[in-house]
C-alpha cells in the first residue's frame, strides 16, 4: 500500500486527473489476500499493517483522485471463467460496462453498471467506489467517443493472405465472431470476422458475396471498414455442478442424521438462509470436510466433528437423478464447485431428502446483491429429476437475460430513471421501498443531440425470478410507446424532449418479493408482435412463439444455444440496457 500510494501521489503532483482500478482480495486497502479452495485472487499473504500514509497527508480520494476497487478491505475478489480465460470477476465486469459507457458517462454510472453485472456472478461481493463528486461525475477515463464512432472506426492492418486479414478493432468495438463487415459506402467486399480479441480481430472474404463470380480484390492496409451484419455473441453458458454418488444416498441421510441428533450437533437445513461454519460434502466418490476455508478427506462418520458449530451436509444424487436432469443446452457441466453459478444441493430436513439448486458462496443477505435467485425450491428426492431439469432450465434463461448483449453502436438515447412519486425526486441510492409508489422516466443522455424515435419496452426482472412488463400498459400489442411522440417517426427530430414519462401519472407500487430487481429497457426501431412475451413467472420460459426479426434473435440469444450455420435473421437497430435496484419493506428500506 505504502509503495502504490508514493508512485500514485507523484502522478497527483504533476496535477495529473487519476483513476486508480484495483482487481484484488482486500483491494479498498490495497493489501492482498486469500482463502484455500476458492476463487480468490491469491498472490501473496496479507499483511496486517496500517495502511495509512507515514506523513498523515491527504487521502488519494480527498487529493481528487478516483479509486475503484474490487472489493471491501476486509473481503475478498473473486476470479470467473469468461471465454475459457480465468478472468478477475470485477475486472471482466467493468470491461463490459466501459465497452457499452456513453460518451461523456459519469464514471459513477460506468461503476453501477459494472457493479450489476458483478452481482450476476459473485453476489457475496462488493465493489467499492472512493472519490469526491467532481472525480465520480467526470468520466472514468476524460472524454471518449460516442459509441456509434467506435464502431466505425474498424480499420484493416494486414493482409494475411488467401483473402484473409487483421483488423484494429476487436470486442471492445462491438464486434463479434460471425458478424459481417464491408467497405465503407460499398457492399462489393464483404468480411466475415473469424476470430476476435479484447482489441485485435481477424476476418476472411466472403467468396459468394464479394466476388460474384470472380476474384476478389485485394483490400489495402489502412481501409475503413463498417459493421454490415451483426451476429449476437454467445453469451456465458450457466455453469453447474452436480455431485453423482454411485450408491445410495438415502443410506447416508439416515446415518448422518442418526448421529447429528446423538451427539446434538447443530444441523443446518438451509445453508442458503443460515451460513454453517462446517459444510460435509460428497466429492470425487469420497467424503470431505470444508471448515475454516480449508478442504480434507474425511471418514464416513460425523463423529469426530465438534457439535458446536452449524454443520450442512450437502448430500449427491444417484445416477438416475442425474440422468433425469440430463443435459441442457446452453448449459454446461464442471467438475467442481469452484466455477459453479449453481450446485446441486442434497438435504436431509424431516426424515426425508430434499434437492435444490443453490448459488455458492451466497447467503440470505446477498438477497439484495444477486440478481439471480439464490436457490430454487426444495424438491422431495422421489420427483426430483424432472423438477430438477425444469428449474434448471428456467435458470438458464433467466441467466441469458441478465447477460444479454445487443449491438454496442445501437444504444438508447434516452436511459431510465426512476422517479418517486411522493417527492418527484428521481431515485440516485439503488433503493426503492415496498408500498410506495414511482415513475418510469426516459432521461436524454447528455449531449445526445438529435433522435429518431424508437418503440420502448420496460420489464422489471425480480430476484425471485419472476419478469412483469410495466411499459407499454397492454401486453398484447405496441401502443402509445413509439418515442418520441412525433408526426413523421421516419425524421430526425432535432430537438428532442430532455425526459418523457412513461405509464400513467399514478406511477407503479413496489411489492414483494423484495431483493435485488433489475429492470430491463429495449429500445428497437420495429414494434415487437407480442411483447407478451416479455413476461413468465417463475423464470418460466414464455409460450409465445416469435413472429419477428428482433423476438426471433431474442429467443434463440437467451436460450443459451450455441452457433449455427444457419443465417440469423438481422433485426432493426435495437439495444438492451438494464439498471438493477434493491427493493426492501418499508420497515427494512434504508
Amino acid at each position: 500500500d505504502k509503495e502504490l500510494r508514493i508512485a500514485l501521489d507523484t502522478i497527483l503532483d504533476r496535477n495529473a486527473q487519476l483513476t486508480v482500478i484495483l482487481d484484488s482480495c482486500h483491494s479498498a486497502s490495497g493489501t492482498r489476500g486469500g482463502i484455500e479452495g476458492g476463487r480468490t485472487r491469491r498472490l501473496i499473504k496479507a499483511d496486517p499493517r496500517d495502511v495509512a500514509k507515514p506523513d498523515g497527508g491527504a487521502s488519494l480520494k480527498d487529493r481528487g483522485a478516483l479509486v475503484i476497487a474490487a472489493a471491501q478491505d476486509f473481503d475478498y475478489a473473486y476470479e470467473t471463467l469468461a471465454g475459457n480465460k480465468i478472468r478477475g470477476a470485477f475486472s471482466w465486469a467493468l470491461a463490459r460496462a466501459i465497452r457499452d459507457a456513453d460518451r461523456d458517462e459519469p464514471a459513477s454510472d460506468t461503476f453501477l453498471r459494472a457493479q450489476a453485472l458483478l452481482r450476476d456472478e459473485m453476489p457475496g461481493q462488493v465493489p467499492v467506489l472512493a472519490g469526491t463528486r467532481e472525480a465520480c461525475l467526470r468520466p472514468l477515463f476524460g472524454g471518449r467517443v460516442d459509441r456509434r464512432d467506435r464502431v466505425a472506426r474498424i480499420a484493416i492492418d494486414k493482409d494475411l493472405g488467401g483473402g484473409k486479414y487483421s483488423l484494429l478493432a476487436g470486442w471492445a468495438n462491438g464486434l463479434t465472431e460471425g458478424s459481417e463487415l464491408r467497405v465503407r459506402g460499398r457492399d462489393e467486399s464483404r468480411l466475415k470476422i473469424t476470430r476476435l480479441d479484447i482489441g485485435r480481430a481477424e476476418a476472411e472474404v466472403i467468396a459468394d458475396r464479394a466476388t460474384r463470380g470472380q476474384e476478389a480484390r485485394t483490400l489495402d492496409p489502412g481501409t475503413m471498414l463498417e459493421l454490415a451484419r451483426w451476429v449476437p455473441p454467445e453469451g456465458p453458458r450457466l455453469r453447474v455442478w452436480i455431485p453423482i454418488m454411485q450408491g445410495e444416498p438415502l443410506v447416508s441421510a439416515l446415518r448422518f442424521g442418526e448421529q447429528a441428533a446423538h451427539r446434538h450437533i447443530r444441523w443446518i437445513t438451509d445453508p442458503v438462509s443460515k451460513t454453517p461454519m462446517q459444510l460435509v460434502r460428497w466429492r470425487d466418490a469420497s467424503w470431505e470436510l470444508v471448515a475454516n476455508g480449508r478442504r480434507q478427506p474425511m471418514a464416513d462418520s460425523l463423529e469426530s466433528l465438534p457439535a458446536e458449530a452449524p454443520l450442512f451436509v450437502q448430500f449427491p444424487v444417484t445416477p438416475a437423478i442425474a440422468a433425469d436432469v440430463g443435459e441442457v443446452e446452453g448449459v454446461e457441466r464442471v467438475a467442481g464447485p469452484e466455477n459453479a453459478d449453481y450446485i446441486l444441493v442434497g438435504r436431509w430436513a424431516e426424515g426425508a431428502l430434499e434437492y435444490a439448486w443453490i448459488r455458492p458462496l451466497a447467503s440470505e443477505a446477498d438477497v439484495e446483491q444477486s440478481a439471480m435467485p439464490l436457490r430454487s425450491r426444495w424438491t422431495p428426492a422421489k420427483e426430483a429429476g424432472l423438477v430438477l431439469r425444469d428449474d434448471l432450465l428456467r435458470l438458464r434463461r433467466l441467466h441469458g437475460w441478465h447477460h444479454l448483449a445487443s449491438p454496442s453502436a445501437e444504444g438508447s438515447p434516452y436511459r431510465l430513471v426512476v422517479r418517486s412519486v411522493k417527492d418527484e425526486k428521481l431515485v440516485q441510492n439503488g433503493a426503492l421501498v415496498g408500498g410506495q409508489k414511482y415513475r418510469l422516466v426516459l432521461q436524454a443522455r447528455p449531449n445526445g443531440g438529435p433522435v429518431f424515435a424508437r418503440f420502448y419496452y420496460v420489464f422489471i426482472i425480480d430476484s425471485a425470478g419472476n419478469s412483469t412488463l410495466l411499459f407499454p400498459l397492454r401486453e398484447t400489442d405496441s401502443v402509445g410507446n413509439r418515442l418520441p411522440i412525433t408526426n413523421n417517426a421516419a425524421a430526425q427530430i432535432p430537438d428532442p424532449p430532455k425526459e418523457i414519462e412513461l405509464r400513467d401519472p399514478d406511477g407503479f407500487v413496489v411489492e414483494p418479493p423484495y431483493g435485488l430487481d433489475t429492470y430491463v429497457l429495449l429500445s428497437t426501431d420495429e414494434p415487437l408482435p407480442t411483447p407478451g412475451s416479455l413476461e413468465w413467472r417463475g423464470v418460466r420460459a414464455p409460450s409465445l412463439k416469435p413472429t419477428g426479426a428482433l423476438e426471433t434473435l431474442l429467443r434463440y440469444a437467451i436460450s443459451g444455444k450455441r452457433a449455427t450455420s444457419e443465417p440469423m435473421p438481422t433485426p432493426a437497430h435495437w439495444s438492451i440496457e438494464r439498471i438493477a435496484f434493491r427493493s426492501a419493506s418499508t420497515r427494512g428500506a434504508s
